[in-house]
């Protein structure tokens, strides 16, 4: 990486050597003729005047370890050859860890709510309902317009069931269940890493985390 500064002040970059945008910096901000080709990557450091210079950049990060630290910079220094980014290392707050940690459960119940099968027996026929919203809005819909000894055709994953309103209510609250299984599941979840009192914990809760099953049979 590659930055045009002017002094200790940074014009442009940290970029990679893209030497007409350089052009344009040197001209509209610096008001400089002065211009750089392609190639001139080879000759950073290069000093255009006594204060504008194109610097290779370096960024000061000490080591740290990821997963419970973060680098955060504090600042910049200039040399004859250098632009230098300098880093402290924060320490990641447990209520960060919380939130992210919530969010993959949160996100693991959401996969699991949408992605769910369902095995269940209508008329002893064994039939796969999704459990996604669409499917029991869909459902829902159909019930609303039928009486009571009215049997309609539905498809589901290539076998044809006959079904009355009382049957499809019973898929409906199956994928109701279903849906309430997995949020009961992720409250569960999200109040275990609520109790948590270093990140170490939440660590183990996470590796012991099965997420919620996506099948079930009724």
């Amino acid at each position: 990486m590659y930055a045009l500064v002017n002094g200790s002040f940074i014009v442009l970059g940290p970029i990679q050597f893209n030497y007409r945008l350089i052009n344009s910096a040197l001209e509209d901000d610096l008001n400089l003729s002065f211009t750089v080709g392609p190639l001139d990557y080879m000759n950073v450091p290069l000093s255009i005047t006594n204060d504008v210079k194109i610097l290779p950049v370096y960024n000061s990060i000490p080591p740290y370890n990821g997963n419970t630290h973060y680098p955060n910079m504090i600042g910049w220094e200039v040399t004859e050859e250098l632009l230098t980014y300098n880093y402290e290392i924060i320490e990641i707050s447990l209520e960060k860890h919380k939130e992210y940690y919530k969010k993959q459960i949160t996100d693991m119940r959401w996969n699991k709510e949408y992605g769910g099968q369902m095995q269940l027996t209508i008329d002893d026929n064994e039939i796969t309902v999704s459990t996604n919203r669409e499917t029991r809005s869909q459902l829902a819909s159909k019930i609303s317009s039928m009486s009571e000894n009215i049997r309609r055709r539905f498809k589901f994953n290539n076998i044809w069931v006959e079904m009355s309103s009382n049957e499809m209510q019973t898929v409906i609250e199956a994928i109701d269940n279903y849906v309430q299984e997995q949020f009961d599941w992720e409250y569960t979840k999200h109040s275990e890493i609520d109790l948590c009192t270093d990140y170490d914990s939440i660590v183990e809760i996470m590796t012991t985390t099965t997420p919620p099953s996506s099948d079930s049979h009724t």
